[in-house]
């Protein structure tokens, strides 16, 4: 059971923005579904119940880049579809401060005024085939903001949350910056609108982490040196407080028993892949 969980709260992901003054505190109503069990029925359900939602001018718009990018799916990342890729270069082109806007504050909405359920199923879904075994990395995060957080707060983003392998892309900020140790994100490597310019490390809305460290003064991290504040965080799970909610909300109360099948044939398919790479 996870509690005391926090929210980053920014403007944007890791996009240039004016300075501002914030606390990391709780952040009630993140749209943070993770489909964990129900990936099949929510595409069914968003394929019944939200095509407007494709309509949309950047959705439309990211159809270009999400072509150009069909033939260049790596062999370990065939199961992203174009649908998947839309949804990378629509977040990573200039949608992104609406859409964690959105994603941040409507919770309340999940499910009917919440104008972002496809873009944000691909996205997420995105992330887990680009990260499908919990690979952990290092990534860091600039922001031209000020932070107020503690040591051992268990916080999360609540949004989708840019960062990226290198320490020194100074262009967004110095202010207060983060060193992450994501376990659910994913590296985008070129399937993002700037290819892999910015070797970015999107994290999903529901990972959790605590802060080990606050560094004013001290040494901080290598890369990390010219920023005011740094936070160093380590991954400490998930939470999900909208994990597959819309299954019952358009098809009835959850069968868990489905939801369980759905989750067992993801081990299934984990544990065939761990046998084949323990026998090569």
């Amino acid at each position: 059971m996870q509690v005391n969980v926090v929210s980053c709260k920014t403007k944007t992901a890791q996009r240039p923005t004016e300075g501002n003054t914030h606390n990391i505190f709780f952040e009630a109503y993140s749209v943070d579904d993770m489909y964990d069990g129900c990936r099949d029925t929510m595409k069914t359900i968003l394929d019944q119940n939200f095509t407007s939602e494709q309509s949309f001018d950047d959705w439309t718009a990211s159809k270009n880049c999400a072509n150009s990018k069909l033939d260049e799916i790596h062999p370990e990342d065939m199961a992203l579809t174009k649908d998947h890729l839309q949804a990378i270069c629509m977040y990573t082109a200039n949608s992104y401060k609406d859409i964690n806007d959105n994603v941040r504050e409507q919770r309340p909405n999940y499910g009917g005024l919440f104008k972002f359920h496809t873009l944000h199923f691909f996205l997420t879904t995105a992330i887990q085939i680009l990260n499908p075994n919990g690979q952990c990395y290092t990534s860091y995060r600039r922001t031209p903001d000020n932070y107020e957080g503690q040591i051992n707060q268990r916080i999360r983003f609540g949004y989708f949350a840019s960062s990226s392998n290198d320490s020194d892309l100074t262009q967004f900020g110095q202010k207060t910056c983060f060193k992450i140790r994501t376990c659910l994100g994913a590296d985008l490597k070129h399937y993002s609108t700037f290819d892999e310019a910015e070797n970015e490390i999107l994290i999903p809305p529901y990972e959790t982490f605590t802060i080990k460290k606050k560094i004013l003064k001290s040494e901080k991290p290598d890369g990390l040196g010219d920023c005011q504040l740094v936070y160093v965080l380590e991954h400490a799970g998930s939470k999900s407080n909208l994990n597959c909610k819309l299954i019952e909300k358009f098809q009835g109360p959850v069968n868990s028993c489905s939801i369980i099948f759905q989750q067992s044939k993801s081990l299934v398919t984990l544990i065939i892949i761990l046998w084949n790479h323990a026998k090569q």
